[in-house]
């Protein structure tokens, strides 16, 4: 399956700040939506369906940056999460709510830095959530995924059709397809070892038994 250009969607409401991250993220193969409030964030962000949000904390006005990824990340469980800002790790998140789980964190000084920004970046599109802990088997694939993906392989094993995850988590059918590449990948599963669909749901159905998409019916 190929990989379609990753999408950042980058709030900043600096126009020098979002113009430098903007162009940097672009010269490395991001496709890049670049916006200024979290209100053009929000309005724009099922159009453009991005793969992780790159936000600066304080954005001048509500909701600022946690904010907005908090509510984005409700619509979109697999959004990675970047936070930008001028503060130290420590004060970062003073005078805002706890951020979502899973995000990295750049401070604007090393926005001049490429590999600094782009490998937080990369760390984000990972995956937003902590691994599970409880699959006690050592060495056991199915371990590494984590609770989003551990859902959609159990839709995958139900036998729901990417259309039909989509329509079941709220997203499109391009976002399902990502993550779907994203939990193979974190299965070590390619067009080598066979049909990577296949064989990931009989690693979930040995493990859990057999699923029925009736657990899935609205």
């Amino acid at each position: 399956m190929t990989i379609p250009a990753r999408r950042v969607l980058l709030v900043e409401d600096q126009a020098a700040v979002r113009t430098l991250a903007s162009a940097t993220l672009e010269r490395e193969g991001f496709d890049v939506l670049a916006v200024e409030s979290s209100a053009k964030a929000i309005s724009h962000f099922a159009g453009f369906d991005p793969d992780v949000l790159v936000a600066d904390i304080d954005l001048g006005e509500r909701p600022n940056g946690v904010e907005l990824a908090t509510i984005l990340r409700a619509q979109a469980p697999y959004l990675g999460v970047v936070f930008l800002t001028n503060y130290p790790a420590a004060l970062a998140f003073e005078r805002t709510i706890t951020p979502p789980s899973g995000f990295a964190f750049v401070q604007k000084e090393q926005l001049g830095s490429v590999e600094q920004f782009v490998e937080a970046i990369e760390s984000a599109l990972n995956d937003a959530a902590e691994p599970r802990r409880d699959l006690d088997a050592a060495g056991d694939a199915v371990a590494r995924l984590t609770p989003s993906q551990m859902e959609l392989l159990k839709m995958m094993a139900a036998g729901l059709t990417n259309q039909q995850i989509a329509e079941r988590r709220g997203g499109t059918v391009r976002a399902v397809e990502r993550h779907i590449s994203r939990t193979f990948d974190a299965l070590g599963l390619d067009d080598r070892n066979g049909n990577p669909r296949v064989i990931a749901t009989n690693l979930y159905t040995q493990r859990f038994g057999y699923v029925s998409a009736g657990e899935f019916t609205s």
